[in-house]
């Protein structure tokens, strides 16, 4: 007390009775509560306060790593550092030392604390089953996995912290180095204290137990996929500790959430508070940027916070930074070049990719693009992806399918597409985001052929010079750099194009024609020739359909050949 040693009194021993039943308690309590939840019925809101109260534990796991960099620090941080030590599970306040333990016993017994809990929820879940469910354990097992689960990936920055104690060494004026959080035991000196070399064989036999914890959900994250498709609802049961807190497409998530945690945990053990402070920076900083990237949390909300409690946490290692007392200010002067010089390779690393990309030889994502008007040739437009699509590593774009980010749908028209098939519709033109495609294609130099169905008609030149009036919407081109002027100059060249006709009656055999026409990437002659040479297959069939009687088929699809739409 106040720097003074005290004679313990049998008041001393009250917080390890109090912290052991409370322990206790908690444990059955929060395997109840993980028995009865039910993922179907569990709201937004209470989804929120959950994963919240887990990255609230994150975050104070994560100060009590902050709390190891050697710096003193005057009060009230002082003392927020030492609240947030007992979520290293660090029993310094259990006052072992009155039970006469020594600091190995103490050690072992905050590293095995882990394997305590998981012995108690055995014994839990067992009892649970033996008095209410009649020996069976399989239907209780997903109840105990997620529960030990849950309480792992919460407190895995405790847990391997606390296993890497010994590691932790601080150095002193007289040239001794003695644990951090054992200040008595000598690092690395078994001459004068034998314990610390015991206290590192326990650290390397406790290490498997988060080891083993990371391994399995790695294991798990794998085979996901594969349960997935085999509608495996009890592994997915067990394990949906691991997923519920993200979006179901960033299901493998908490590996990197674990990955970040193992990382946050091993850097204490570095010992330069420099390279410490570093460390931690590099880490945070590019999860944060990636965080709010990808946006991987299931609630926005949780998204938000996760952002802005990495960004606390590099706010806050700025200010660690300015505390540190320089010892060698030749060493930080170099890493400062080290880091500009890193800051100009990746901005010429970026100028020369983009000049490889422009000038070098590379493939086109897609095959095909077809630029088509919805609602003039949007199921023509489908079905002629299905057969462009034959072989299947032939990719084509059609925008209801591939388009996520209409920002990118010029710079798919320009630098993906090996060519632009425009299904020439009544009133394709008369389409913005069409004609911006046409007109894209015309200044990249890109392949462009152009499909004549029917209602077709090529444009008129006082339409094309006053498109701005006919057309008044061409304006939304503007903020992509299409100015009318290009969009005219794109028209005439279009209209001056020959193209390939398509018959007027719909058929698989004229489709197939087409396709095959497309995919022989000859001249617009050779395509147009490619065609008449089914038109009197398409006849034939056309003269030959028939009604079938209902009673003959368990399902009518009735279809007319003279639309293309139907």
């Amino acid at each position: 007390v106040g720097g003074q040693c005290v004679a313990c009194s049998a008041v001393d021993t009250l917080p390890l009775v109090l912290v052991c039943l409370v322990g206790v308690a908690g444990c059955v309590v929060f395997y109840i509560v993980i028995d009865r939840s039910d993922p179907m019925t569990r709201s937004k809101s209470l989804l929120l306060v959950g994963v919240a109260g887990s990255q609230m534990l994150t975050l104070f796991q994560q100060l009590g790593v902050f709390a190891v960099v050697p710096l003193e620090w005057p009060p009230p941080f002082s003392d927020l550092m030492a609240v947030v030590a007992m979520f290293a599970l660090n029993l310094d306040y259990l006052k072992l030392g009155c039970l006469g333990a020594q600091p190995l016993e103490e050690f072992l017994a905050r590293v095995f604390t882990v394997v305590f809990f998981v012995v108690l929820m055995c014994l839990i879940n067992a009892t649970q089953v033996l008095c209410r469910h009649q020996w069976n354990f399989k239907a209780k097992l997903p109840a105990l996995i997620t529960s030990v689960g849950l309480v792992f990936s919460c407190f895995f920055i405790s847990i391997v912290t606390s296993i890497v104690a010994p590691f932790l060494c601080l150095r002193h004026p007289n040239g001794l180095k003695t644990v951090f959080d054992y200040p008595q035991v000598i690092c690395f000196d078994g001459a004068r204290d034998g314990s610390h070399l015991a206290m590192v064989v326990s650290a390397g036999v406790g290490v498997l137990i988060p080891v083993a914890f990371l391994s399995g959900v790695i294991w798990v994250i794998y085979k996901v996929p594969e349960k997935m498709h085999q509608g495996d609802a009890d592994f997915l049961r067990s394990f949906n500790f691991l997923f519920f807190r993200f979006k179901p497409e960033y299901y493998w998530y908490m590996g990197v959430f674990l990955l970040r945690s193992l990382l946050v945990s091993l850097v204490p053990a570095v010992g330069d508070p420099v390279a410490q402070i570093l460390l931690l920076f590099s880490i945070f900083l590019p999860l944060g940027c990636f965080t709010a990237a990808l946006q991987p949390w299931s609630i926005l909300m949780a998204n938000v916070i996760e952002v802005l409690t990495l960004m606390a946490m590099c706010f806050l290692l700025a200010l660690f930074a300015l505390s540190v007392p320089v010892t060698d200010g030749r060493v930080i002067s170099e890493m400062c070049v080290v880091f500009v010089l890193i800051a100009c390779a990746c901005v010429f690393s970026g100028m020369l990719w983009g000049c490889v990309m422009k000038c070098g030889p590379r493939s086109k994502r897609f095959a095909f693009f077809i630029c088509h008007h919805k609602f003039g040739a949007g199921n023509f437009a489908r079905l002629l992806k299905l057969k462009l699509q034959r072989p299947p590593k032939r990719k084509v774009f059609v925008d209801s399918d591939d388009l996520s980010d209409l920002g990118m749908l010029f710079s798919y028209v320009g630098d993906d597409t090996g060519t632009l098939v425009v299904l020439c519709s009544k009133e394709i033109l008369t389409r913005p985001w069409c004609v911006g495609e046409i007109t894209t294609a015309r200044a990249n130099r890109v392949n462009t052929v152009k499909v004549l169905l029917p209602d077709f008609s090529c444009p008129e030149s006082e339409f094309v010079d006053n498109y701005s009036t006919h057309v008044p919407d061409v304006k939304s081109l503007l903020p992509y750099g299409i100015g009318i002027h290009a969009v005219q100059e794109a028209l005439r060249a279009f209209s001056s194009d020959p193209g390939v006709e398509f018959p007027s009656a719909v058929s698989q055999p004229a489709i197939a024609k087409l396709a095959t026409a497309l995919a022989s990437s000859g001249s617009v002659g050779d395509m147009r020739a490619t065609m008449s040479m089914g038109v009197h297959a398409v006849a034939s069939t056309h003269s030959q359909a028939r009604v079938t009687s209902g009673h003959d088929a368990a399902v009518l699809i009735v279809a007319g050949q003279g639309g293309r739409e139907s």
